[in-house]
């Protein structure tokens, strides 16, 4: 489904800005199930299908419903992977389908499988399929392209980085005063000192990490809030850890939102303790509203925009990150046209990366 989620916000970014009348785009999704996303792309002109994910049917069955999906769907221009370790059997089954143009798309530098030797072959059984199927491969970051796609690739030049662009626009508006109005909202004194996360509820995001730096915040009588924003599978556990240690009052579970620069213009820092993210898109919106951002030193390096706004810290020390907090206030960025420049000057304004994208769609397609 398309929920809302880093490489769903960034597809979501280039279809807004995208010349709908020259693309037209299909979103073929493993889930039925309704996401946050699927009314607007509607509106927007697009078109969903659904077939059961890789998991669900296994190698075989997925590459043949997918190749006939493709055949009975089609004919398509381009195929465009955003699914990571699925990439391989996509375009696999792309290929065999008889599509030309098969972009392979790395959005993450690791993934939720064990360190065993039956996935660690059949990581590799997936980068050789890329490596022998696909037209291009992009990635959001250097860590994300040598995770998924062999030195092979890297040799012939297929692949690319495309960064996780983001819409400028949103955070134009934003005040003090919008900042104080979500606070009162919230019953959230406007002293308390206000930490956010953005991120689904998974392992890899962390946020029993962000439980931990509560605990010890309450321990030496902090006054502030953790606001955590997103969903998932872990949600659960976490919301038990809170009430376990008595933080029902310093915690708050936002869910899934839709006005994210918003949030962000109301937390004094941003939180990110992931253990591996492909870029951390997440973190890029939150220097965007200006914000100081705590993140972990798991983060490609390719997130900070340059604004001075970004510390690398070890997950190994709690103490580290609350002693990072206590001036974290006085760092945060008002200036606006400095912030725009500079994630401009980075390459992660959605307005010139669209123009990028546009063209090498438009440079594929010709091709054929």
């Amino acid at each position: 489904m398309m929920n809302r989620g880093g490489s769903e916000a960034m597809l979501m970014n280039i279809f807004r800005h995208i010349d709908r009348d020259k693309f037209k785009f299909f979103f073929l999704t493993h889930l039925p199930d309704a996401g946050a996303y699927d009314e607007e792309i509607k509106q927007l002109g697009g078109t969903f299908f659904f077939i059961p994910s890789l998991g669900t049917l296994g190698y075989a069955r997925y590459i043949t419903t997918l190749y006939r999906f493709i055949r009975e769907k089609g004919p398509f221009d381009i195929v465009h992977s955003h699914l990571d370790w699925q990439g391989g059997a996509i375009a696999v089954a792309a290929r065999l389908a008889g599509v030309k143009n098969i972009i392979v798309h790395s959005h993450s530098s690791s993934w939720r499988k064990p360190d065993t030797l039956p996935y660690n072959m059949l990581h590799r059984f997936n980068r050789f399929l890329i490596a022998s199927c696909a037209s291009e491969c992009w990635a959001c970051s250097q860590e994300a392209g040598e995770f998924l796609f062999s030195q092979r690739l890297f040799k012939r030049g297929k692949y690319r980085k495309i960064r996780n662009a983001i819409d400028l626009d949103l955070y134009k508006n934003l005040t003090q005063e919008s900042a104080l109005r979500m606070r009162q909202i919230l019953g959230i004194p406007e002293k308390t000192l206000v930490l956010g996360h953005v991120g689904s509820f998974l392992k890899s995001k962390n946020q029993v990490f962000l439980i931990q730096i509560a605990v010890q915040l309450k321990k030496t009588n902090w006054d502030f809030r953790l606001v955590l924003v997103g969903d998932g599978a872990m949600r659960q556990e976490i919301e038990d850890l809170v009430t376990t240690h008595g933080l029902s009052e310093q915690v708050l579970f936002f869910g899934l939102r839709g006005d994210i620069p918003e949030c962000m213009n109301m937390f004094d820092a941003f939180l990110f303790p992931s253990l591996y993210e492909g870029l951390g898109i997440a973190a890029i919106e939150a220097q965007a509203a200006g914000l100081p951002c705590l993140v972990s030193e798991y983060i490609p390096r390719e997130v900070d925009m340059g604004l001075g706004l970004v510390s690398y810290l070890p997950l190994k020390s709690v103490e580290r990150w609350i002693a990072a907090l206590e001036d974290v206030r006085s760092r945060r960025c008002h200036l606006r046209s400095q912030i725009d420049e500079q994630i401009t000057i980075k390459g992660y304004n959605i307005r010139e990366s669209v123009n990028e994208i546009t063209s090498l769609y438009e440079l594929i397609c010709t091709k054929q």
